[in-house]
């Protein structure tokens, strides 16, 4: 099974209090990870394939259909561009660490919001060319 990792510098991540949120560079969309989405996030940080993936949140939760819960979710990470299938076979990683209890699996989903968008291509940093770096102006019609 091929590995996947995040879509990296597409993307930017940040884990607050337990939430991840991601933003699309490309089309300034963000995102909210529910359920086991911010383990499943934290576990594609290093690249992992599904079947590992759905190894690891086993052990962190109980539930049932973990691995169709998590074929759904890499799907809907995959159709926004949020992950993409890694260029190489990447080394089975040590387990993450393991808390004493285990929480009930909610399958991971992800939330989208669009409402800052225009916002978010208002930054110069979307003004950035190879030749004239950053910030740059587009040219006046």
């Amino acid at each position: 099974m091929q590995p996947f990792r995040q879509n990296v510098p597409q993307i930017v991540s940040e884990m607050i209090d337990g939430e991840v949120i991601i933003i699309n560079l490309d089309n300034g969309t963000y995102y909210s990870l529910t359920g086991a989405g911010a383990f499943t996030w934290e576990l594609l940080t290093r690249g992992t394939t599904l079947a590992d993936a759905a190894r690891e949140v086993a052990l962190r939760f109980d539930g049932n259909a973990i691995e169709d819960g998590l074929r759904a979710f890499w799907d809907e990470l995959s159709i926004e561009g949020l992950i993409v299938e890694s260029d190489s076979v990447m080394p089975p990683s040590p387990p993450l660490e393991l808390s004493a209890e285990r929480a009930q699996f909610v399958a991971p989903h992800l939330e989208s919001f669009t409402d800052m968008k225009d916002l978010l291509f208002l930054d110069p940093i979307h003004e950035v060319d190879e030749k004239t770096g950053w910030p740059a102006r587009p040219p006046t019609p």
